[in-house]
């Protein structure tokens, strides 16, 4: 019986760990480039790429003739925590030099709804609404 009331705490602490070592995982995945999947707006002819590195977000555009750039800079941490795996955006400037990548991004927490080596897919409520933000991986 005493070994039973013992089991139960154990195993709901493992559970706890687990699901906690699944959301440092995710973080962990973050870094690097990720392109945007752009549905809002089909007829932009430009891509855009997110570089999660070292804290500072870069968000560069392609156009279909011409060389990238850093169309706009945030700041950014994460965070663990019970289920999910929080990205805390801040800072967020335009480059000012040409179109302005802020449209695509806000200030604010954006959870990490699912990453792997190939796709990501991020939330937040922070725009008025939910908001959802679909990339694929650089390689």
């Amino acid at each position: 019986m005493s070994f039973r009331k013992l089991l139960i705490p154990f195993v709901l602490v493992g559970y706890m760990i687990g699901i906690s070592g699944c959301s440092q995982s995710k973080i962990d995945a973050l870094s690097g480039q990720w392109r945007l999947i752009w549905i809002n707006n089909l007829s932009d002819p430009n891509y855009y790429v997110w570089v999660f590195q070292d804290g500072i977000l870069d968000i560069y555009i392609y156009p279909p003739s011409g060389q990238s750039y850093v169309t706009s800079t945030a700041k950014y941490e994460t965070k663990a925590e019970f289920i999910d795996a929080v990205i805390n955006i801040s800072e967020l400037q335009s480059s000012g030099n040409f179109v302005d990548a802020t449209p695509f991004v806000s200030v604010g927490e954006w959870t990490i709804v699912e990453i792997d080596d190939e796709v990501m897919r991020l939330d937040t409520e922070d725009q008025g609404g939910h908001v959802i933000r679909e990339f694929v991986r650089v390689k």
